[in-house]
């Protein structure tokens, strides 16, 4: 068994068929496919079970509700391939997204293939990463490249991605955390030798429309992940500090945009990260590549705090548009 491709399942009833259809209809055909029911109340749970019915690749595992990361240990730990992927159970991926991923991988003798994405709205695909970039790396590199993703580069996702199993190799996704990938994708390119990246458009990334939740408690899990891979950025990595800087101050202005949506904007909140992340804010700001509206909105948050809150809505229109 050459690939294992882990899809936890939870509540994605309207998506699942299209999710499981995309996987069956790769070009790569050597996988077995392991859908992780989590404990989902709707018909996920029937469903996969008729697939797997049709299709030997196909395994179910059914489980009470423990989260994704639990779910995709499971999966890790029933994976019988040489190499794993993941799918999230509400996206889809192109036809060739794994024959393409194997190819670069084996082409480069490397231990991680990375691929481009489509973010997904509704019947509207559109590709916010560079295009026509191609990569091979070593971890170091690749980690640097990731913490500058909002230049138009891969992110921590787990899902556009494949593994040499060797990689996960004492590592697991953190049970009870949010933002569990940006927790794990760091350790995964240390345990990597050669990373390569192309930015070919294969994952279909879905965009929920509703999935800002005014008034619950706002997730600051991006600022603490951020924090852990500076922190062994700087013991193990230092010559690329400046690119793990980057990442945690817009991680932090991230955080800074939930606290403004929500219905009571928190100032105090905003403050206290505010004061985690100013350090960095000027050599972020000169950092190259650094340009347009990342430029014009790290301005603002740096010497117009009150301003940015007030012009956060046509801010986030020009940021998206």
């Amino acid at each position: 068994m050459k690939l294992s491709i882990i899809v936890p399942v939870y509540q994605v009833e309207a998506h699942i068929d299209e999710c499981i259809t995309s996987i069956l209809d790769q070009t790569f055909r050597d996988f077995e496919l392991i859908l992780v029911d989590d404990g989902s109340l709707d018909r996920c749970p029937a469903i996969c079970d008729a697939y797997a019915q049709k299709d030997s690749r196909i395994r179910v595992i059914h489980q009470k509700n423990q989260g994704l990361s639990a779910a995709r240990n499971t999966g890790l730990q029933a994976a019988r391939g040489d190499y794993i992927g993941f799918v999230d159970s509400d996206d889809f991926i192109e036809a060739s997204m794994y024959e393409k991923l194997l190819d670069n991988l084996e082409r480069e003798k490397a231990n991680i293939s990375v691929c481009g994405r489509y973010k997904v709205w509704g019947d509207k695909k559109i590709q916010e990463q560079k295009s026509n970039v191609y990569k091979v790396m070593d971890s170091a590199q690749a980690l640097a490249l990731m913490n500058t993703n909002v230049l138009g580069y891969f992110d921590v996702a787990a899902w556009d991605k494949i593994y040499k199993r060797s990689c996960f190799k004492g590592i697991e996704f953190p049970e009870g955390k949010l933002c569990e990938d940006w927790f794990v994708m760091y350790k995964l390119f240390f345990n990597a030798r050669r990373i390569v990246y192309d930015s070919i458009p294969l994952y279909n990334y879905r965009q929920r429309t509703g999935s800002i939740t005014h008034g619950k408690k706002v997730n600051t899990m991006s600022l603490s992940a951020s924090l852990e891979v500076l922190n062994f950025v700087r013991t193990q990595q230092p010559q690329y500090v400046r690119e793990a800087q980057f990442a945690y101050v817009f991680a932090g202005i991230g955080v800074i945009d939930n606290y403004i949506e929500q219905s009571s904007i928190d100032r105090k909140s905003i403050d206290a990260v505010y004061k985690k992340i100013k350090p960095y804010l000027q050599t972020t700001y000169r950092y190259p590549g650094l340009k347009g509206k990342r430029k014009v909105q790290l301005f603002m948050v740096k010497k117009a705090m009150p301003l940015y809150i007030c012009c956060f809505k046509w801010i986030k229109r020009r940021m998206r548009g």
